[in-house]
């Protein structure tokens, strides 16, 4: 009986020595997993404010004479930023208006409006304001709410 049990563990050991090569694969597996997803995110954020400036250069570029004069991120109560909150940013611009508003005005302001909210990092475009009081030129300010993916991207970055 002892004979056979010191049989059946020699032939036991092999399949623990590979069971054991097979667990030691899986966590180093599940370890490079987690480095690939820390890497895609630094890759994210790395590149999400380029995505977004090449996102509103198309934008302004379909619309023409169109230009962006300041970005800003909305702050929260007391300048600290909820993480949970939604990602605001404030886009203040110009376009070239001829003196007495035509359809081709109004047609330039729907296409810019149309256009940001169909970017990709975009989620919403909210208070839209338009001021006439430079002559030839019509300034814009409006509120981009970012979409959380791009949200997420920027905050890591910004923790750094």
């Amino acid at each position: 009986m002892e004979t056979r049990l010191v049989a059946i563990e020699a032939e036991l050991e092999p399949l623990r020595a590979r069971e054991r090569r097979v667990i030691g694969m899986r966590e180093e597996l599940e370890r490079l997993d987690g480095v690939e997803r820390r890497l895609r995110r630094v890759v994210d954020a790395r590149t999400a404010w380029v995505r977004f400036f090449a996102e509103m250069q198309e934008v302004l570029r379909g619309v023409e004479d169109v230009w962006l004069e300041r970005v800003a991120i909305e702050e929260g109560d007391g300048g600290k930023r909820d993480e949970r909150a939604e990602l605001r940013l404030t886009v203040s611009g110009g376009m070239i208006d001829p003196e007495q508003p035509t359809a081709g005005s109004y047609e330039k302001v729907r296409q810019l409006l149309e256009g940001l909210e169909a970017a990709r990092s975009v989620a919403a475009v909210e208070h839209p304001r338009f001021d006439k009081s430079r002559a030839g030129i019509l300034g814009f300010d409006v509120t981009l709410v970012m979409d959380a993916r791009w949200r997420g991207a920027v905050s890591e970055e910004m923790e750094r």
